[in-house]
């Protein structure tokens, strides 16, 4: 029977656990396109809005109601994609340090070749357990893809719902100005009609003043020819 050498590894091994790394503040992630879109159409709205306070109406704060909807819905789905992701990152960072465990393990594996037997169990039952841990990556993986499909089809449909909302303010900012171009309109034939009315006064006025200066005036004329003609009587 052969005789088996033994190596001895002389420097020390790290056997420490390796500190895994510190996954990312999820307020840190960056949005998505989709996300971002969500969000330029919240501020244009609400910069809408803000600017034709004046003019808002029941039909107005029901559109409001209906993006505040959407708007809670699309950060549900943010947070559980969030969640997802940290889980993600958990577990690659239990993978690196289950790899490095096994590095040192293999090392002193080595070191000791007449523990064979040992050493393909560890290596077995660790490639067991980086098995397990890849499938749980992949799940994972698996699912943070399938929930941002789920966030993309239920964010499209709130798009397309928020640009009609825009259009329907918009519609409704364009027969508001036209109302007023008609009500100033209005005011301006008003206005007109009132000074008219002041000028036809003013010429009644005088008209009336008129009447009765002449009607004061045939008067004294009427007495004047009764007059004479009372002179002409008593001359015969």
């Amino acid at each position: 029977m052969p005789a088996h050498r033994v190596f001895i590894e002389t420097r020390a091994v790290d056997r420490s656990p390796r500190s895994p790394r510190s996954p990312r503040s999820p307020r840190y992630q960056p949005r998505t396109r989709s996300e971002e879109r969500i969000y330029v159409y919240r501020d244009e709205l609400l910069a809408d809005n803000s600017n034709n306070n004046n003019t808002m109406t029941d039909h107005d704060r029901v559109l409001r109601e209906a993006y505040d909807e959407a708007y809670r819905q699309n950060q549900n789905l943010r947070n559980e994609l969030r969640a997802k992701d940290l889980e993600l990152q958990q577990k690659d960072a239990r993978i690196e340090e289950l790899k490095f465990d096994n590095t040192n393990l293999r090392r002193s594996l080595d070191s000791l070749s007449n523990l064979d037997g040992l050493q393909e169990d560890e290596i077995h039952n660790l490639k067991r357990k980086n098995s397990k841990l890849r499938k749980d990556k992949d799940d994972l993986n698996a699912r943070a893809r399938e929930l941002r499909h789920e966030m993309d089809a239920k964010i499209r449909p709130m798009v397309d719902q928020i640009n009609a909302l825009k259009q329907e303010v918009a519609n409704w900012r364009l027969q508001f100005e036209s109302e007023k171009r008609k009500n100033n309109d209005l005011e301006r034939r008003y206005g007109r009609l009132r000074e008219n009315l002041d000028i036809h006064t003013q010429q009644s006025e005088a008209f009336r003043t008129q009447n009765e200066n002449l009607r004061a005036e045939n008067e004294q004329l009427a007495q004047v020819l009764e007059l004479e003609r009372r002179l002409r009587v008593s001359r015969f």
